[in-house]
């Protein structure tokens, strides 16, 4: 196992269960990911193979991908909360930018649309929360969590 620590394995499972959870909640209660929320979901993937390698594989530059992974994902977590505040400025075209004289008639036609996609605009709370924050929250807990397993791994070895 990639430096003989538990480290791939929190990885694995909490990519595994980020990823179970968004699933749950697409096809289960009909909560489509926006754009973002697909990147957001990359992150969960890359790291998933990245520890399934780093297992297979004792190479130390894999369990920094894997950290570097996650940080790349809480970025894109903060961007995406930052979108939902209004505190950013939408330079991927998450946001819709309806114009304030759109009929009912066109709006009920944008939401039939299928090739509608959710707006960072509207998110989806859970508890008070937006999934964007949870997701923020989450990928610093994993972060946290795998540094500190890792941290004392290497201590021990020391």
């Amino acid at each position: 196992m990639c430096n003989s620590s538990k480290t791939p394995i929190t990885f694995l499972l909490s990519s595994a269960a980020a990823l179970i959870f968004v699933y749950v909640l697409e096809y289960s209660f009909n909560m489509l990911p926006c754009e973002l929320c697909i990147y957001e979901r990359v992150v969960y993937y890359i790291t998933g193979l990245l520890a399934v390698a780093c297992m297979l594989k004792n190479n130390k530059i894999l369990i920094y991908a894997m950290f570097s992974s996650y940080l790349i994902g809480a970025v894109i977590s903060f961007y995406h909360v930052g979108l939902e505040l209004h505190l950013f400025h939408d330079v991927l075209g998450c946001t819709e930018q309806a114009s304030d004289n759109a009929s009912v008639e066109e709006l009920r036609n944008s939401l039939l649309n299928p090739n509608y996609s959710p707006s960072c605009d509207r998110p989806y709370y859970i508890l008070g929360i937006s999934l964007a924050t949870w997701n923020l929250i989450y990928l610093i807990a994993a972060l946290f969590v795998s540094g500190k397993m890792y941290a004392k791994r290497n201590k021990v070895r020391s």
